[in-house]
């Protein structure tokens, strides 16, 4: 768990740069609740920049009745998915998403001497091309530059989606806590990570699965998986199949 959470705080370092001073101000005019700080939220409230429909949440623009709802699940050695629901102008949209590890393979004298514009030409290339999962024959002694990206299926729901958010509501995914004291640190295992935007208000929380119900948020985030595993039809952290 150690090198993941530091490879998700790697990337919320990165991330960091990408933002505008326009979408500093706009983010002050919203009202956020407190983040926990933690590089796994960091990291996963920019993954949507790897896909122009999934923006990051907190800086988008949303109409006041607009709602848009991110369940995470993973962020160990089984990988990472989630459930997107979006309700714009009254109507919904699902997708399920699964975030992909892309590598470009380089000779290791060429990785020696990488400036930053030729990795950043090696990242998008590893991007377009992100289905190579080993190196060429050709490079025995390749090293890889890894980065994410976000497969997104829409997904047609077994269940009326306004039906679903009602439950949802119900379960408390509007009042989840940004993060849960737990009694002993957790050294790997599953984790949710839920952003959550209604109108211009953005929310995120991070929970981890825990062997026991400690907190009200553990029977919380339980009953809103089982809802959208049960009325969706997708199970949090299943790798794409």
């Amino acid at each position: 768990m150690r090198n993941v959470r530091a490879r998700y705080a790697l990337i919320a370092a990165c991330a960091a740069w990408l933002v505008s001073p326009d979408e500093v101000a706009a983010q002050r005019r919203r009202r956020i609740t407190d983040l926990p700080p933690d590089p796994i939220v960091a990291a996963t409230e920019w993954w949507g920049a790897y896909d122009r429909r999934f923006d990051p949440l907190r800086y988008k623009t949303l109409e006041a009745d607009d709602i848009e709802l991110r369940f995470w699940g993973g962020y160990g050695l089984v990988g990472t998915g989630g459930i997107f629901l979006r309700r714009t102008g009254g109507q919904w949209s699902v997708w399920r998403v699964h975030v992909q590890r892309c590598a470009a393979w380089l000779p290791r004298s060429v990785f020696d001497t990488l400036s930053e514009a030729t990795e950043k030409r090696y990242l998008e290339h590893a991007r377009r091309n992100c289905a190579q999962r080993t190196p060429p024959d050709t490079l025995p002694e390749a090293v890889p530059v890894t980065i994410d990206t976000l497969d997104a299926t829409p997904v047609s729901p077994r269940a009326d989606v306004a039906d679903v958010w009602k439950e949802l509501v119900d379960a408390g995914i509007a009042t989840l806590p940004t993060s849960v004291h737990r009694s002993q640190m957790m050294t790997d295992g599953h984790t949710y990570v839920v952003q959550l935007r209604m109108g211009q208000e953005y929310r995120v929380s991070r929970t981890e699965q825990w062997h026991a119900v400690e907190t009200p948020a553990d029977k919380a985030i339980q009953r809103i998986n089982a809802i959208l595993t049960q009325r969706i039809g997708w199970v949090a952290g299943d790798k794409k199949r």
